[in-house]
């Protein structure tokens, strides 16, 4: 979608576009796929168990970071149900809005690629946090000490990435990678990666994510041929489809379906959805 991207659009301006008279569109945005990708691959089992069970994964995480007890609850009614009273009250828990589950969740977003906690301080928003650098750094360091899994897969990933020169997706498409020999050198020196080892990584997952939407578009597609996409991102897509054909829950069903991301692993990648009528007005699905 070009002349403009509809993506580039600014927010507040969107609602300008809806669908024609007589049409309706169904938009789907996948929930946390890059994070699912990330722990698929790097076999964070906890995280993968905690994703398919819905559990509230930045207050999990934030747990394991800062050495706090375990939540009688790990879904997000921890942050209101009684039965979680005393567990709040003892590690003064403030809720979805805790402090310290912000951090957890900044780092998880901020770090996923990163060379080390330095990355934290490129986050987005990492500046309405309020802490000097030095308190940043500190929160990435606790992050990734708590990501044992993750850090030696990007480890591993890095090496492979410059010893075979390409980046394959889980579903194997391959980018060439060309690394200097004084990268090659510093990484086996130093195990720090340069500009081709991260771009293999990046390729690996959201290449990995381009793939899946691709790929769902596709069966959309061809189970409804009448279907128009009307606007893709990276990971959400909006389709039009005549008013009186019914799609849901038949769509849902064929976009989050599970994909063995790695031998034995399978992953489901769950969204969000609405619907959009002819008027503009718009409708959660779920």
């Amino acid at each position: 979608t070009k002349n403009p991207p509809l993506v580039n659009v600014p927010a507040e301006y969107r609602d300008v576009v809806i669908p024609d008279i007589g049409y309706y569109w169904i938009g789907f945005d996948f929930d946390a796929i890059e994070a699912k990708l990330a722990s698929a691959l790097s076999g964070d089992t906890d995280d993968l168990g905690s994703f398919a069970r819905g559990d509230d994964i930045h207050t999990i995480t934030a747990c394991k970071m800062f050495n706090l007890p375990s939540p009688p609850l790990l879904s997000k009614a921890v942050h209101t149900a009684p039965i979680a009273a005393m567990w709040r009250l003892l590690v003064t828990w403030q809720g979805a809005d805790d402090r310290r589950r912000h951090l957890a969740k900044t780092c998880r977003y901020g770090l996923s690629y990163g060379t080390d906690e330095h990355a934290i301080l490129q986050a987005r928003d990492v500046e309405k946090l309020g802490l000097t650098r030095e308190q940043l750094l500190q929160v990435g360091k606790l992050y990734l000490k708590s990501k044992p899994q993750l850090v030696a897969w990007k480890q591993r990933t890095w090496a492979e990435c410059l010893r075979k020169r390409e980046a394959r997706t889980f579903l194997g498409r391959r980018r060439r990678l060309f690394p200097s020999q004084q990268e090659v050198n510093m990484f086996a020196r130093t195990r720090r990666p340069g500009e081709a080892a991260r771009e293999g990584l990046n390729h690996i997952i959201q290449g990995g994510v381009a793939d899946v939407l691709n790929l769902t578009i596709k069966k959309i597609i061809d189970r409804w041929p009448d279907a128009t996409l009307v606007l893709n991102a990276h990971d959400s897509a909006y389709f039009s489809f005549p008013e009186g054909e019914v799609v849901w829950p038949e769509i849902r069903i064929l976009v989050e379906q599970e994909w063995e991301v790695t031998q034995g692993t399978k992953v489901r990648f769950t969204s969000e959805w609405r619907r959009v009528d002819s008027s503009g007005k718009k409708e959660a699905l779920g």
